[in-house]
């Protein structure tokens, strides 16, 4: 296990934030769906996260593995490592080919609820000590329903599918898909704005019901344009909360669609007393640390879906103020941060969570002493760059192994 230690005091100067991965994962997969290899499709940087990588292997195998599209393997194989977006996104179009999926993951992404699964498509759901098997019904629904009120992902999912079945040329199996309690709406408009970039048109009819409109999924006319992605602004969050509290880090202006991730409202969201992250949940954690950089309680709601995210963000923040020398109180939708401008420093958890790693250490601008940060390298998730980056602006890390 490996711990590290930060302090700054002001970070300064230019960084250029990783390729938004969730916009990325979407396009790789209905990329795939349309017999385009990733390395065909999109040019991915260095300072990509495990998750995009583990995309550009899943898809590579169960969209041009031979074995794997006759169904000569049985049950299909998936690595997904941490990543529920992954899992969650593929699962879908992948039962409507397989009788059984089998996820290789993580052991933090084990131990997540898939019950939504369960619900929406009747499959059966077998968790084992190093994958999650997934076992469909045979029969196809005109209607599916799905909640989507503690993630977005499964319904975008199910988005993808409906795309996919135009892809036999018949559309005898199109479905209407209704999604209830819907949270995080962007990420739907994200799914819908990149489907429409691959021929497909989905729209709500007048019963609120997601239909195919128009088109048919294919591979798009200008690959180049349809590929291009913006740069995670969860990601630049971080930075943007560190001029917040007095640094100067100068990010690149947004240009491909930035502003229309969820994680753009942290500049709406900066030192306000009240906050709604129900649109938002990536910035709970920097939003806490923000609320610690200010006089005043801060109460931040929409908190209650937050509890089965790769940690339970609301105890480990809540945990995480408190080992920094900060206060807080818990409710059952909400926490109230008791800012006071300043924390003492200490020792955090991850949590093997990567954006309580990028908040712990933003934290240390404002602590009078050093932040250690366990299991630092859950980090790598999203941002495996980012110490790097913390260090070219000025910031002190060193590493240390148990």
């Amino acid at each position: 296990m490996s711990d590290i230690i930060v302090s700054a005091k002001k970070l300064s100067g230019r960084i250029e934030p990783p390729p938004y991965k969730s916009e990325v994962i979407r396009l790789l997969i209905l990329a795939g769906l349309c017999g385009i290899r990733p390395a065909e499709f999109v040019h991915l940087p260095n300072n990509c996260g495990e998750d995009i990588k583990n995309a550009v292997i899943a898809v590579n195998d169960v969209f041009f593995n031979t074995d794997a599209e006759s169904e000569k393997v049985s049950p299909l194989s998936v690595h997904v490592g941490e990543s529920a977006t992954l899992l969650r996104l593929l699962l879908p179009s992948l039962l409507r080919r397989h009788s059984s999926v089998r996820f290789f993951v993580g052991p933090t992404l084990l131990e997540r609820n898939f019950d939504e699964f369960k619900i929406c498509l009747g499959c059966r759901i077998e968790q084992h000590s190093e994958f999650i098997e997934f076992s469909h019904r045979a029969e196809h629904l005109p209607l599916y329903s799905c909640s989507a009120a503690e993630s977005s992902q499964f319904a975008s999912g199910m988005l993808i599918l409906l795309a996919s079945e135009t892809l036999s040329g018949s559309q005898n199996e199109l479905f209407e898909l209704e999604i209830t309690n819907p949270s995080s709406r962007p990420y739907i408009e994200l799914t819908l704005d990149v489907i429409r970039r691959f021929g497909c048109g989905i729209e709500l009819n007048d019963k609120c019901r997601y239909h195919l409109a128009h088109g048919t999924l294919r591979p798009p006319s200008g690959i180049s344009s349809a590929s291009v992605y913006a740069y995670d602004f969860s990601y630049a969050a971080n930075f943007i909360a560190a001029n917040a509290l007095g640094s100067d880090v100068c990010l690149p202006p947004p240009v491909n669609g930035e502003k229309k991730q969820a994680d753009f409202a942290i500049r709406k969201f900066v030192f306000k007393d009240n906050i709604d992250i129900s649109d938002s949940p990536d910035l709970f954690p920097i939003l806490c640390v923000l609320s610690c950089g200010k006089t005043g309680d801060t109460v931040i709601t929409g908190t209650a879906r937050l509890r089965g995210k790769e940690s339970d963000r609301v105890n480990a923040m809540f945990k995480c103020i408190h080992s920094l020398g900060g206060s807080a109180e818990c409710g059952e939708n909400n926490i109230i941060i008791h800012g006071t401008g300043k924390l003492r420093g200490g020792t955090v958890d991850s949590f093997y969570d990567h954006r309580i790693v990028m908040a712990a250490a933003i934290a240390s601008l404002i602590c009078s002493n050093p932040v250690v940060i366990r299991d630092f390298r859950a980090v790598d998730k999203s941002a495996p760059q980012f110490f790097n980056d913390f260090k070219a602006l000025g910031g002190t890390v060193i590493e240390h192994v148990r």
